[in-house]
């Protein structure tokens, strides 16, 4: 009666105390506890563990159902996991879990067989492992990841680890000691059966050969070294064939040298057949031809100038023989003064060499040329001749066929004693004035040069020509030959005949076939034919007439440049200018007629005024003498002369007087070396127009 909680009509509760007053302590509410020994909050259901109260005693559990109260991963509602436990105690072990697979390891290495598993979530004794990949099963010592010694065992499970000190051995089939270096065996250790450790039988099927046998002249190879038949004679490759083995080559001994093989290393270039220490050496090319170990410096082989023509087309500018050059040693003795050039040829080449005078000097020039590689021996020489040349240019002419490689030595001299003057030595390949046509001498050179000849009854065109018909076609000619450059211009003149001229062009190896013709273009009369070539050679003028059987004295010349078109051309910068004139006078001579007006060029530099340009071509020291007189109208006529290159300065005008008649001359000077000139017919004063003649000669017109 001291505590008010307990009557009889108090709910009982767990406490230790009868809080109904029925007499028992605690009865229906008490807790039954379990024993749980693993701590997992799940205990095992046994009377004669359980204990009831109101208090969880140390080591119980309110929760009964553990299946393996030794195990605390196995209790009611655990997740169940692949480790040989029945985690959530449903009686069954490891079940709906994926298993690993583990490897039998019977040598016990820790690296279980491939082909030997088992399906489990823990290995069913220390025999099974989860690494696989063990090569052997039965042998500890290979496993993968194991260090590889020299054991004759794959210790790593490797097979493409090498095994440190490793021998190979050659199959050695016919047991001569010496192995097939094509069939081996790496081992550690001695070596197996039928191998041995020394290589380089090539006949392992015949004991007698091997590389310790002695080499026979029999067609074997021996001791296979080097081939069959090594003999006493050290050989080398000789590509090219020229009898010298290449100096870079391997040796190899023969019994004989055979052929693609010589018996020395001196060549220096085995794919050049030209090139050996037997070769001539020609100067100034670049190539060491005999193997001597440089290229022998041009014009230094038998002269005194060091002048030398390392390819052609060569051209020796404004040569002079005088004082100051040799007048002795020379091949006509002393007081002729010489100079010499040395022509560097390669094997089969044609070529001419042309000396002669230049700016009208007076010498008589004389070339010599020597055998090929030689300064004394086998002089021919040419003795200058004219063609009729009205400026007297002597021309010298050699040509050399089938040259042999290495130098021509030339000397350029004059035929008779203590002669001095200007000279035009030039060296062209081909044969110039031997390439085409009858005349073999017949050359246009120097450019510029105006030779006359004439056609005679006797002058019948070879049977290969450009002429019509042939040699019974009754036409008459002369061929001249001269040398082009290709993309240079040059004009061919022919006129001051009294016939109708007709010229025609062909080039070497085609001799037949024209490349140009022409029977017109020269004012005063003449053929005019301007070409520029595509191709460098020996080109033929065919020198002839419109009418067969025509025979009589003519001119002709070669000009660089357009004789016509020089200056002057297409339409002036004048108000009212009409186009530039093509009127050639060559050679000079004669009488033209004209008029000045409207339709002529007109050029700011002449003011207003109407003019006329005629175009020749002048020689060293060469006068022309010119006069206009007016036929019609009232002008003053005006004569200027300009020469091609600086077509607006004037170098010589008339005296501007009044009057019909103008009178000009113009001397080339001596150091021009020839050139093409114009001709300007105009006014006084400006805006005048009229008719007028026009008259050129070589000499004072009367």
């Amino acid at each position: 009666d001291n505590d008010k909680d307990v009557n009889p009509g108090a709910t009982e509760v767990c406490d230790g105390i009868d809080n109904d007053c029925n007499g028992q302590i605690d009865d229906g509410v008490l807790t039954t506890y379990y024993v749980d020994a693993d701590g997992d909050n799940y205990g095992v259901d046994n009377a004669a563990t359980n204990k009831s109260g109101c208090t969880e005693p140390t080591g119980y559990s309110s929760a009964a159902g553990d299946c393996d109260d030794a195990q605390a991963l196995a209790y009611p509602g655990n997740a169940e996991v692949c480790d040989g436990i029945d985690n959530d105690c449903n009686g069954q072990v490891d079940d709906g879990v994926t298993k690993n697979t583990y490897y039998k390891d019977n040598d016990g290495d820790g690296y279980g067989d491939d082909k030997n598993t088992q399906q489990a979530c823990v290995p069913a004794d220390s025999t099974w492992v989860a690494q696989g990949g063990d090569c052997n099963d039965a042998d500890k010592d290979m496993f993968p990841g194991n260090v590889e010694i020299c054991d004759n065992k794959d210790n790593d499970c490797n097979p493409a680890t090498p095994e440190p000190g490793q021998t190979t051995y050659y199959q050695d089939l016919d047991g001569d000691g010496y192995g097939n270096p094509s069939v081996t065996k790496a081992v550690c250790g001695a070596a197996p059966a039928g191998y041995v450790a020394q290589s380089g039988d090539c006949n392992d099927n015949n004991k007698n050969i091997n590389p310790g046998a002695i080499e026979l002249c029999d067609n074997i190879d021996n001791n296979c070294i080097n081939g069959i038949d090594e003999g006493p004679t050290a050989t080398w490759p000789d590509k090219d064939g020229d009898g010298y083995g290449d100096a870079k080559g391997t040796v190899q001994y023969l019994c004989e040298v055979k052929p693609g093989r010589a018996d020395n290393n001196t060549d220096c270039d085995d794919n050049n057949k030209n090139i050996n220490p037997g070769a001539t050496e020609i100067p100034g090319n670049n190539i060491d031809e005999n193997c001597d170990g440089k290229d022998t410096a041009a014009g230094t082989l038998c002269g005194k100038d060091s002048t030398s023509a390392t390819s052609l087309p060569y051209t020796y500018v404004a040569g002079y023989l005088g004082v100051g050059d040799e007048n002795t040693g020379g091949p006509l003795g002393a007081n002729y003064y010489w100079d010499d050039v040395e022509v560097s040829t390669s094997a089969g080449q044609t070529f001419t060499s042309l000396f002669g005078r230049r700016n009208r000097s007076t010498l008589t020039p004389r070339l010599y040329r020597y055998s090929a590689n030689s300064c004394t021996a086998g002089a021919v020489n040419s003795v200058g001749y004219s063609l009729g040349s009205p400026s007297g240019a002597l021309r010298s002419r050699i040509a050399t066929t089938n040259s042999a490689a290495g130098y021509y030595y030339h000397v350029l001299t004059t035929n008779a004693a203590n002669q001095t003057g200007d000279y035009n030595f030039e060296v062209f390949p081909g044969n110039v004035g031997g390439s085409c046509g009858n005349l073999t001498s017949y050359v246009l050179w120097p450019y510029g040069r105006r030779i006359v000849d004439s056609l005679l009854a006797g002058d019948n065109p070879p049977t290969t020509s450009p002429i019509p018909g042939g040699p019974a076609g009754g036409f008459k000619t002369v061929d001249m030959e001269s040398y082009l450059r290709a993309g240079t211009t040059y004009t061919w003149l022919q006129g001051g005949s009294a016939y109708t001229d007709r010229l025609y062009v062909t080039r070497e190896g085609a001799c037949g076939t024209s490349v140009g013709t022409s029977s017109s273009g020269i004012t005063n009369g003449g053929a005019r034919l301007v070409y520029t070539p595509t191709q460098a050679g020996v080109y033929t003028m065919w020198a002839t007439t419109t009418v067969a059987n025509t025979t009589g004295a003519f001119s002709a010349n070669l000009v660089q440049g357009n004789v016509g078109e020089s200056c002057f051309t297409g339409v002036g910068n004048g108000t009212g200018s009409g186009s530039g004139d093509a009127y050639v006078l060559w050679p000079l001579g004669g009488s033209n007629t004209q008029s000045l007006g409207i339709g002529d060029r007109v050029d700011t530099f002449l003011g207003t005024r109407f003019h006329d340009d005629w175009e020749t071509y002048l020689e060293p020291n060469e006068t022309m003498y010119i006069r206009v007189t007016r036929t019609s109208g009232t002008f003053t006529p005006q004569i200027r002369v300009m020469q091609a290159g600086a077509c607006q300065t004037t170098l010589a005008t008339s005296a501007a007087v009044s009057g019909a008649v103008a009178n000009l001359s113009y001397t080339v000077p001596a150091a021009n070396p020839g050139a093409i000139f114009t001709i300007l017919v105009t006014s006084t004063t400006i805006s005048q127009t009229g008719g007028y003649t026009i008259q050129t000669s070589y000499s004072p017109i009367p």
